[in-house]
């Protein structure tokens, strides 16, 4: 069973692979660029990677941080175009959908947490 630490730690590399190590270009961009969203993932999976290493999780740490890589990838692949959409959905009279853009964003996230915590329990306990 994975624990609760660990997971919490995944967490937080998330944010920092996801979030805080993603420029404003990068989040503009990826989602009309496979290059740019392919520098991100890069990014983000180093992060996951060594991040793991820090906690002296030894086991499968390069396999658990490349799949989940694939895996971030795959979800900003989609996620990514449509928060685009979302967001530009507004003109000059009429605001973007920020409701579902924001829906959208968390969505992700939680497409993210869940491959997280999934793969961690299969390829880190």
């Amino acid at each position: 069973m994975i624990s609760i630490s660990l997971v919490l730690w995944l967490l937080f590399l998330h944010w920092v692979g996801d979030s805080l190590f993603q420029s404003g270009l990068m989040a503009v961009r990826k989602g009309n660029s496979p290059v740019v969203l392919t520098q991100h993932v890069l990014i983000y999976t180093w992060t996951i990677g060594l991040g793991l290493l820090f906690r002296d999780v030894w086991q499968m740490v390069a396999l658990y941080a490349i799949l989940n890589g694939i895996l971030h990838w795959l979800t900003d692949f989609v996620t990514s175009k449509l928060n685009g959409r979302l967001w530009k959905s507004g003109n000059a009279t009429t605001p973007p959908n920020l409701h579902w853009f924001f829906v959208s964003v968390l969505s992700d996230q939680l497409v993210h947490t869940i491959a997280l915590v999934l793969t961690a329990s299969w390829l880190l306990t």
